[in-house]
Formats: C-alpha cells, sequence, structure tokens
C-alpha cells in the first residue's frame, strides 16, 4: 500500500499584525508598580447597609504613599453614605471612598479638596503634595460613578468603537459607535441605577455633604481640567463654604466641545514657534504651510499598512494637550512629537501616522476609564449643541481638527439629566480665586478663559505661562515656581509666578513614532526571519525522515 505524501501547510506569517500588537505593548506600558505598603488608591467601598443615613463617614488610619513625592503620609481611609439621587426621598444610598492626608505642621490651615480632571476618571491626586501638606490636610472624595460603589462602567460602549467600520468620523463608524451608549443606559437602568443622580451638581453635594462630615469650616480647592468645572459650581452653589480656589486649565461652562477651528488656528502659535527654532526650521520654511499640505494630501498606507486620516486627527488632537511629554508614558505623547510625525509625512515618511492609527485601534475602546460617568456629566454640554454647532464640529477642510463629533455621537442616546441645564453658563463669583493657564493648551485654551470666565470673578487671578500645555504640563515641570506660587496663593492670598521662566517647546524629538515604526519593523522581520528558519527546518526534518517512513509501511 502506498503512503499519500500529507503536504505541510505554508506558514501564513502576519508580520504587520505583529508590528501593531507589539507597538500596543510598548504603548500601554507604564511606570514601576505601587509600592505595597501604603495605599496609592482608594480603598474598595461597598453600599451602606440599614440603618445607614446619608452622611455617614467611617473612617480608619492609613499611609497614603505619593508616587510624586516617594513618600508616605499618615492618613484616614474610609467611605461616606450619600443619597444616590437626592431629588428622589425614597432613593437608595451609595457609598463613596475617600482619603484625607494629615496635614503634617502643628497649626494647619484651611483643608485643601482635590477635583481631578476627566469626566469619566478617578479623583486621586497624582501629583506632588509634599510643598502643600505641611499647613493643609489634602483630602480627596472619590467622585459618584467611577470611584463610587455604583460604577457606570460601559462595555457596550467599548465594544462598539472597537467594532466600528471604515473611517472613523464616517457615517458607518459614527453609527455603531453611537449605538453602545443607549444599550449601557438601558441596562444600567434595569440593574437600579437611578441615572438621573449622576451630574456635576450631585457630585459637588457629595463634596460638601464630606465637608460638613469631617466638621470643616470653609475649605481650600485644587483642581485641573474637568475639576474645574466641577469647582465653578462648588463656588456658586456653596460660596460660604470656600476660602480660595485654584483651576489648573480651567473649563467654563460648554466647553466639553472643542472647536476645531480654535484647535488650528492655535497651530499658528506652533509655527511661530518653529520658525524661531533651528531644527524645526530646518525641516519647514513654513509650518502651518507643511500641515495645511500633509492635511489636504494625508498618506492612507505605509509599506501596505493602512492609515485611516480620521484615527490620525483625532488622537494627534490628544497629543496637543501638553507641550512636555508625560513622564510616565513611554511613547511620546506630546505637542512636538504630533507636530514631528506630520513633519515626517511631508517630507515622504508616513511610518509614524501609521503606527497611530494603529494604536489607535485597541487604545480607543479604553481611552475613558469609565464611559458611563463620562457621558453622564458631559452630555449635557453636546445636548446643547444647535444644528449649525453641530455641523461646525466636522469642518470639510480641518489641518487636525477637533475630536468633539465622535464624543457628540456618543452622547445622543445618552439620557439628558435633569441638573444638565443649571449651571449651562457663567455666573458671577466672589470666591478668591487663581486660574493658571498655558498658552499651548489646546484643551483648555487660555483665549477662551479670557474671554469667557475671568470677568465673572470678581476676585479672580489669571496667571499665563508661556509655551505651557495642559495639566500634566503644570505638574510636570519647573516645580520650585510652582511650589511657590500655589503655596502663597493658599497661604498668603498672593499671587506669585516670579520664578517661572518661559518654557519653548523641544522640536527635536529623539523617539518619536517614526522612529517606533521603524524599530518594530525591525522586531517583525526578525520575527519573520526566526519563523521562516523554523519553518524550513521543519520541512528539512520531515524530508530526512520520508526515507525511514516509506521502509516501514
Amino acid at each position: 500500500m502506498g503512503l499519500t505524501r500529507k503536504r505541510w501547510p505554508r506558514p501564513r506569517i502576519a508580520a504587520w499584525r505583529g508590528v501593531w500588537w507589539l507597538s500596543l505593548v510598548f504603548g500601554l506600558m507604564v511606570a514601576a508598580p505601587a509600592s505595597a505598603a501604603a495605599v496609592t488608591g482608594y480603598p474598595q467601598v461597598s453600599a451602606p447597609a440599614a440603618p445607614a443615613r446619608a452622611g455617614d463617614l467611617k473612617l480608619q488610619s492609613c499611609a497614603y504613599h505619593s508616587k510624586a513625592d516617594g513618600k508616605d503620609y499618615a492618613a484616614d481611609c474610609g467611605q461616606l453614605a450619600v443619597p444616590e439621587n437626592r431629588h428622589e426621598a425614597r432613593g437608595r444610598l451609595i457609598a463613596l471612598p475617600l482619603i484625607r492626608i494629615r496635614a503634617t505642621g502643628a497649626h494647619p490651615a484651611q483643608p485643601i479638596f482635590t477635583f481631578q480632571g476627566g469626566p469619566g476618571a478617578s479623583n486621586i491626586i497624582k501629583f506632588a503634595i509634599d510643598g502643600l501638606i505641611a499647613r493643609h490636610d489634602i483630602v480627596m472624595v472619590g467622585y459618584r460613578g467611577v470611584d463610587s460603589s455604583v460604577k457606570l462602567d460601559c462595555p457596550e460602549v467599548s465594544d462598539h468603537i472597537a467594532a466600528a467600520k471604515g473611517p472613523l468620523m464616517g457615517a458607518q463608524s459614527l453609527a455603531s459607535i453611537r449605538a453602545g451608549a443607549g444599550l449601557c443606559a438601558a441596562r444600567l437602568r434595569r440593574q437600579g441605577v437611578d441615572l438621573a443622580g449622576y451630574s456635576m451638581p450631585e457630585t459637588i453635594d457629595d463634596q460638601e455633604l464630606a465637608r460638613h462630615a469631617f466638621g470643616y469650616g470653609p475649605i481650600d480647592l485644587l483642581g485641573g481640567s474637568y475639576g474645574t468645572r466641577l469647582e465653578l459650581i462648588y463656588m456658586w452653589r456653596y460660596p460660604a463654604s470656600l476660602n480660595r480656589v485654584v483651576m489648573i486649565g480651567a473649563n467654563p461652562p460648554g466647553h466639553f466641545v472643542w472647536s476645531p477651528q480654535l484647535t488650528d488656528a492655535k497651530l499658528a502659535r506652533y509655527a511661530a514657534l518653529c520658525a524661531g527654532d533651528r531644527s524645526c526650521r530646518a525641516r519647514t520654511p513654513d509650518l502651518m504651510a507643511s500641515l495645511r499640505a500633509v492635511s489636504a494630501h494625508m498618506p492612507t498606507r505605509w509599506l501596505g499598512l493602512p492609515i485611516d486620516p480620521d484615527r490620525v486627527r483625532f488622537f494627534s488632537f490628544f497629543m496637543l494637550h501638553e507641550s512636555i511629554d508625560p513622564k510616565t508614558a513611554p511613547l511620546p505623547l506630546s505637542g512636538p512629537a504630533a507636530i514631528d510625525l506630520w513633519l515626517d509625512a511631508a517630507n515622504g515618511d508616513a511610518s509614524g501616522m501609521a503606527l497611530l492609527s494603529a494604536i489607535s485601534h485597541p487604545v480607543l475602546p479604553h481611552l475613558i476609564n469609565t464611559w458611563g460617568e463620562f457621558l453622564a456629566m458631559g452630555a449635557g454640554d453636546y445636548a446643547r449643541l444647535t444644528p449649525d454647532q453641530v455641523a461646525a464640529l466636522a469642518p470639510k477642510d480641518p489641518i487636525i481638527g477637533a475630536p468633539s463629533r465622535l464624543f457628540w455621537e456618543l452622547a445622543r442616546d445618552w439620557p439628558v439629566n435633569p441638573d444638565d441645564g443649571a449651571y449651562a453658563a457663567m455666573q458671577p463669583s466672589d470666591v478668591e480665586t487663581l486660574v493658571i493657564g498655558g498658552t499651548l493648551d489646546f484643551t483648555t485654551p487660555i483665549e477662551t478663559v479670557r474671554s469667557e470666565l475671568m470677568a465673572p470673578l470678581s476676585h479672580g487671578r489669571l496667571v499665563s505661562l508661556e509655551e505651557f500645555g495642559h495639566t500634566a504640563s503644570f505638574w510636570g515641570s519647573q516645580p520650585a515656581p510652582r511650589e511657590r506660587l500655589l503655596q502663597t496663593f493658599f497661604d498668603e492670598g498672593r499671587v506669585d509666578s516670579s520664578l517661572y521662566v518661559r518654557q519653548p517647546p523641544v522640536f527635536q524629538v529623539s523617539n518619536g513614532f517614526g522612529v517606533w515604526a521603524r524599530r518594530l519593523l525591525i522586531v517583525a522581520a526578525a520575527a519573520v526571519a526566526i519563523a521562516a528558519a523554523v519553518w524550513l527546518a521543519i520541512v528539512r526534518f520531515r524530508r530526512r525522515r520520508r526515507p525511514f517512513s516509506r521502509r516501514a509501511a
């Protein structure tokens, strides 16, 4: 009997797919793990059991480890019972985690309540506190919907973003993305979540309840980005409860919606800085002209790999938030890095854009930690847009534009909260307020801060930091001037920004997206070579064994 020779299958080596999954691994790597000696995040909380009442506070001593300072601080950790919906007399209670880091000095001044950015992110501080803790308790109260016993997680949103087909801002993709929000809201309601209770005013009422529970008099506030919107509502809602307020990257009402026109206009500042920088000027005589040319003829492939122009623009916008690289990010995630990959494309190298486009597929579904809370807090700004304003979110020929169209689509199927209109416009306040903004901040442009926010603040003062970006740029550079500015304001009510120096962006990006793309190409080529060598070795081994197999037959 003759043997039928079995054909050995040829290997299907998805080399390019490996490139981009490897890039994701590099892109999502983070800094060293947290210290095990002390808490670095909130304690776990559970729903309050009967006969608990709103305002019940449970505390125990703990130690809080500040990664930014590299120190452990004596603290109190616990949970606070709050109503899920204060408009419902018979509504249930939920629990919020909280941490109070105790002042190290003998005679502390007013405590400082912190408000982190978002929405959709935890209210846990990541910045250095050593310069403030000597005279102030630092208090973090978890955000409802993110840190609370009820979390507005929305895997439906992530799944629908991941499943979107075609260009990111195309009709088919946006329709898929939009459907996820409605499905999540319906499921949360079936599970008994009262979505009407998840709003910014309710979040501020939580903070005020915590102030009462701790027995504090007037307090200070320190917030950034989305946290500044919460601070504004606190100022309008409970002015007698506040002493001084610091806002970093301030966000006035309505500005969860970014303006594509202002985004593109702010690139002109980078163009002026590029013209004065030798390395950048050597790559282009006119940065704005180069950016427009790339945008008008965006590459769609690099070495056969697809590039989605919508995704490149979307993530370029988020890179432009900061003028320096966040220290915990292995990949360059700053404005200069965005400029670098666009200039590479202008000079015929689209590798950085290909990598950015590829990374966006696994990253975008998880861009926001808690999509439900993001929508609960931000949907009001999008719901108030007029048809003309919606049309303006997708201009015909943007350079980079802004991603607000995608978020507007998501918000359309999220239920409008009854509290959304209560603080939809700026209101006057006489609380002593320090507003800090960077001239290269694309997220909360200082132009908007000047034109809309400052006039209603009768005791407001603005510090404009030259060539700084958003909040990470503020916390990640010039620590001595930062400590002087915050300490003098909180302790004395003075504004002393005299130590700050101009901080021009560094256009020479030695570790940009193009560099990473070429490195990963080498890795993929090596993987292909190894796989091919293994396959050939197996084929040779089988051929050597074939005569013995025939004799045995």
